[in-house]
């Protein structure tokens, strides 16, 4: 493989990325993980078991993250694809959008990993469900659908941080905005503070610790999740844009198609040129 060919790392960056997808499958089938599971587990049952491997999971996730940043192995700035440490804090967005989320997987039993696992195992419930999702996923990425239905009431409700002092809605930029310093080092802090109350939670059941099912779907998905990030924000990741719009027309080898709500930067950028969040 030639390095200097961003295109043909790219290839390279989305077959990690599928194998990856492989791997969550296989450790998600063999335990169970499932979020809305996970949810009914602990609301009609009482049982926390699965919740705390969810919950084990971003632990895992977290720590992950925070010692690749922390070693200068993962780049994740406020210009990726989606924007997730822009500065336009949406939260009104976040939390119809969650609220949606909830119903939608509640209606179809089972949250996307569990619908692609169904699918798998040749469920045509599941199997319709997904097609649904794709083709939605496509309108209001890609097309008007979100700035005619959504946007003119939900833009209004955006709340601009650097107005504030604040680089992004990373909680370390948050505190620093607040309370002044390095927003990197606060951010560092509170994940690491986090990741310690998490993780102090999921362990303090008996019956989480003694259930190798959700000990070892917990580890693996944090794990995925962290591979995840390493492998299109990390040293191949950059140099392709993985991180950024730029990488679907260089695996595609066409143009990336416009995108309404979106400004698409360079991942070499320093700026947070971002004007609004993708749903």
């Amino acid at each position: 493989m030639n390095e200097a060919d961003p295109g043909q790392i790219a290839h390279y960056v989305a077959a990690g990325a599928f194998a990856l997808a492989f791997l969550f499958g296989a450790v998600g089938n063999k335990t169970n993980f499932c979020t809305m599971g996970a949810v009914s587990d602990w609301v009609n049952m009482g049982d926390t078991g699965r919740l705390r491997a969810w919950l084990f999971a971003i632990t895992v996730a977290l720590l992950g993250v925070l010692l690749l940043e922390g070693a200068g192995k993962l780049a994740l700035p406020v210009d990726t694809f989606p924007p997730y440490r822009t500065g336009n804090f949406a939260w009104l967005r976040y939390v119809l959008g969650g609220a949606i989320f909830g119903v939608g997987m509640t209606l179809a039993s089972g949250c996307g990993n569990k619908t692609l696992i169904r699918v798998g195992s040749g469920n045509m419930k599941s199997a319709v469900v997904l097609l649904v999702a794709a083709v939605c996923a496509y309108l209001m990425i890609w097309t008007d659908v979100y700035r005619l239905a959504f946007d003119s009431w939900i833009g209004r409700t955006v709340v601009h941080l650097e107005t504030y002092g604040m680089r992004s809605q990373a909680l370390g930029d948050v505190l620093a905005g607040l309370l002044g310093g390095d927003g990197a080092r606060y951010g560092t802090v509170a994940g690491w503070i986090l990741s310690a109350a998490i993780g102090a939670y999921a362990f303090a059941s008996r019956d989480f610790r003694s259930s190798r099912d959700n000990m070892l779907g917990g580890a693996a998905v944090g794990l995925a999740v962290v591979a995840g990030w390493y492998v299109t924000g990390g040293p191949s990741g950059v140099v392709c844009g993985c991180g950024t719009g730029t990488f679907a027309s260089k695996v595609g080898g066409g143009g990336l198609p416009k995108a309404p709500h979106i400004r698409l930067n360079s991942p070499f950028s320093e700026s947070n040129t971002m004007m609004r969040l993708l749903p």
